[in-house]
């Protein structure tokens, strides 16, 4: 791993615990770190990968060809793939292999956080947000999933969102291609997301969630 101006670049002979140890433990009001991800495998462990760090951006310098991977042989996984731990996080460009059946490749549990411009290759589930708060989860796209009900989860009170520009491009291959919001999820704006025609998204009424430009089924609880 080196520095430059632009941030630290690493490259898969690296692990990315070690990258996540050099980062530090940050704080409120702390520097940001950017880590530049080089093309190729970075093999995460059955018990994932933690990020605790506030203001840690994780972008792939080749979008698609920075890949996040777990198998899961024997069941072996006992967390989620990527934990983000902290806030004002940044997940771009990654693509992510997740073999396990644990909810969400990617689970957010703090605030101001982003996923943009992602590769769900194979996933359980892609996101799950639980309880988090003003994040932005857009532009990502969905290949598979294996999740019966729920491919994007929205749990908690997790209000204040923008869910946007995401593509579900083989239905085939998901078995629920739906982003869902749970009954005290407020103020999210859902726009422009592509789900097909086997697709829905759910959300609750009268929380000030709004919808605009979706394909697929909109579901507004009572």
């Amino acid at each position: 791993m080196r520095s430059g101006d632009l941030g630290l670049v690493a490259h898969p002979g690296m692990s990315l615990r070690q990258i996540m140890s050099a980062a530090g433990s940050g704080g409120i009001g702390g520097e940001g770190l950017r880590v530049l991800l080089g093309e190729g495998t970075w093999h995460i462990g059955p018990d994932g990968l933690s990020i605790a760090r506030e203001r840690i951006q994780l972008v792939a310098l080749s979008p698609g060809r920075t890949i996040f991977k777990r198998t899961n042989a024997s069941g072996r996984a006992t967390d989620n793939m990527v934990r983000v731990e902290a806030d004002h996080v940044l997940l771009d460009g990654i693509r992510f292999y997740d073999e396990s059946d644990i909810l969400g490749a990617v689970e957010i549990s703090e605030d101001f956080c982003t996923v943009r411009n992602c590769l769900f290759d194979d996933c359980y589930a892609a996101v799950y947000a639980n309880g988090a708060k003003y994040l932005r989860l857009t532009d990502n796209t969905v290949l598979a999933s294996r999740e019966p009900s729920r491919t994007v989860l929205l749990a908690g009170v997790s209000n204040d969102n923008i869910v946007q520009g995401w593509i579900f491009k083989s239905t085939h291959l998901i078995l629920a291609p739906t982003i869902y919001a749970g009954d005290t999820v407020g103020r999210t704006s859902f726009v422009g997301n592509v789900t097909g025609s086997l697709g829905v998204i759910s959300y609750k009424m009268h929380l000030g969630n709004v919808d605009d430009g979706n394909t697929g089924t909109i579901t507004k609880r009572p």
